[in-house]
């Protein structure tokens, strides 16, 4: 009897204080069911139909795994995806790899009993394909590096020429354990203003993704041929 108590508390023991790293957010993919499955599985393995995690009518998710099984398991990466068939090796099908070796053995959690963090899921983003287009021929002269400057952060940007899109890596990591911004860039001729549209924050070392819509403008002065940019409360340079 004294046996079976034992193994009673050590079951609810570990149940209740098992080290784990969970994952919450949204979920978003092209023609999205109303309900359904986000399946995973380790990095260069085949999506069995049977490791899931489901997400509700809201889009929400929650995904959990033992830090020890990670550790124990020396399981590197999991890729998440909505269509078993995908292949997880593949960095142009329709998934997303979260580093879970990368964050489990990051000192950043070494204090944490279970490791929390937002994720949302974009599985469409590195298998959605369209028409390319770059910066035009008057608005090519902003491609580059950039420093956007606020009270306590500085983001060091970089404008590309396809698809206006732009990049930034912050001076800080964010309450999200974020320090990476992409979005698209944008130059209004006739208002001469310059504008960044952040789409969603990342952390590229652990592959999470946060949504987190947000723009920066700022208006256009040339100087002798030199362009200068004015905000209220930022400073925007060019490198």
């Amino acid at each position: 009897m004294k046996k079976i108590l034992s193994l009673f508390f050590l079951f609810i023991f570990k149940k209740n204080y098992a080290q784990n790293i969970e994952l919450q957010g949204t979920v978003s993919f092209y023609n999205l069911t109303t309900k359904g499955k986000i399946y995973y599985a380790e990095a260069g393995k085949k999506f069995n139909g049977k490791d899931f995690v489901l997400y509700d009518k809201n889009k929400k998710y929650k995904f959990s795994m033992s830090i020890d099984k990670i550790k124990n398991e020396k399981i590197t990466s999991l890729v998440f995806t909505i269509d078993s068939t995908q292949n997880s090796n593949d960095e142009h099908a329709c998934t997303q790899k979260i580093n879970v070796g990368e964050i489990v053995n990051d000192t950043v959690f070494k204090k944490m009993k279970s490791i929390r963090l937002r994720n949302d899921f974009l599985l469409d983003l590195n298998c959605i394909q369209g028409v390319y287009h770059g910066a035009e021929k008057e608005d090519k002269k902003f491609l580059g590096s950039y420093e956007i400057i606020s009270k306590d952060t500085i983001r060091s940007i970089t404008i590309h020429n396809y698809f206006y899109v732009y990049k930034s890596v912050l001076s800080k990591i964010t309450i999200n354990y974020t320090n990476e911004e992409i979005g698209h860039w944008n130059y209004d001729k006739e208002k001469k203003l310059l504008s960044f549209s952040k789409s969603y924050d990342l952390n590229s070392k652990y592959g999470i993704i946060v949504i987190n819509r947000f723009k920066y403008s700022f208006s256009v002065v040339e100087k002798n041929g030199v362009p200068l940019f004015k905000n209220k409360t930022l400073k925007l340079k060019k490198l």
